[in-house]
C-alpha cells in the first residue's frame, strides 16, 4: 500500500491520517474473533485495563502489528528505521463512564529520545459516542512533547 502526496502532507500538517483501510471485512472478523477468545480468556476487567505487548504469544497480533500494508505506510511517514516498541489492546465497552482516556501525547510514556514515535491504531470496533470515540487535536505534534501534571482520576 502506497500513500498519497496529499496523505503524507496532511500527516506532516497535522500529525495524523484517517482513516486508511488496511484489511477488507474478512480480516476484520478474523481479527475481531480471535481478539473476542483473547478476552474470554484473559476476562473483561483485564481486557479493560488494557492487554499490552500480546504480540508475543498471540500470532495474530504480530501479523496484525507487522502486516505490510501498515509498514508501508509508516514508512512512508518517518523512513524504514521502523521498530515495533509496543502492542496494547485497549477496551472501552459502550456505557462506562467511569473509565476515559484523558487528552495525552502517547510519547510521553515511552521514554525515547528524540521524543518520536508512530502509533497505527486499528479499530476492531465502531468508534462512537457511546464507547468512547477517539479525538485527536491536529497539528499539536509540531510544537514537540510538552510537559504535563497528571491529574488524579485521568
Amino acid at each position: 500500500m502506497t500513500l498519497s502526496n496529499l496523505q503524507i502532507a496532511s500527516f506532516k500538517k497535522a500529525g495524523y491520517i484517517s482513516p486508511i483501510r488496511i484489511a477488507d471485512q474478512t480480516q476484520g472478523d478474523y481479527c475481531r474473533d480471535q481478539f473476542n477468545q483473547l478476552e474470554a480468556a484473559e476476562g473483561r476487567e483485564k481486557s479493560m485495563i488494557g492487554l499490552l505487548d500480546r504480540h508475543m504469544d498471540h500470532p495474530f497480533i504480530w501479523e496484525l502489528a507487522t502486516q505490510p500494508d501498515i509498514l508501508d505506510c509508516i514508512e512512508a511517514v518517518i523512513g524504514p528505521n521502523i521498530l515495533l516498541l509496543a502492542t496494547h489492546f485497549f477496551c472501552k465497552y459502550g456505557g462506562s463512564s467511569d473509565r476515559f482516556v484523558a487528552w495525552h501525547q502517547d510519547v510521553t510514556y515511552w521514554g525515547l529520545e528524540p521524543p518520536m514515535a508512530v502509533t497505527a491504531w486499528y479499530a476492531v470496533d465502531d468508534s462512537d459516542r457511546d464507547n468512547g470515540c477517539m479525538q485527536i487535536i491536529p497539528g499539536t505534534h509540531a510544537a514537540g512533547w510538552e510537559p504535563f501534571e497528571h491529574q488524579p482520576g485521568s
